[in-house]
């Protein structure tokens, strides 16, 4: 008789009265949401492009206050000359940076 891997695995207890999930999912769910955290934390260091991109961005959309900002964005990330505009805007902030400091409000 085969089995199926959901009968080689422990049942999971009732949850407490006072708990939505059982505790033992609640520490596995804990878990799996540090470990993605993690990833999600290493490939943003991997890629310091995005961090570029999503300045331009926002800086773009304080700038122009679009009403619609889901058809700016749409447009915004279409654009041609993104890649090119994201580096002018690295390139002006570093010389800011320099200029003034990176200080906060």
């Amino acid at each position: 008789m085969a089995t199926t891997s959901e009968e080689t695995l422990p049942p999971i207890p009732p949850p407490e009265p006072h708990q939505l999930i059982p505790t033992a999912m609640q520490h596995k769910l804990n878990a799996d949401k540090i470990e993605t955290r993690i990833k999600n934390e290493r490939y943003l260091r991997s890629h310091p492009e995005i961090s570029h991109i999503l300045s331009y961005f926002l800086s773009q959309v304080l700038a122009t206050q679009p009403t619609d900002i889901g058809s700016f964005a749409a447009s915004f990330f279409s654009d041609r000359n993104l890649k090119s505009n994201v580096e002018q805007h690295r390139l002006e902030t570093l010389e800011y940076d320099r200029n003034f400091g990176d200080n906060e409000l």
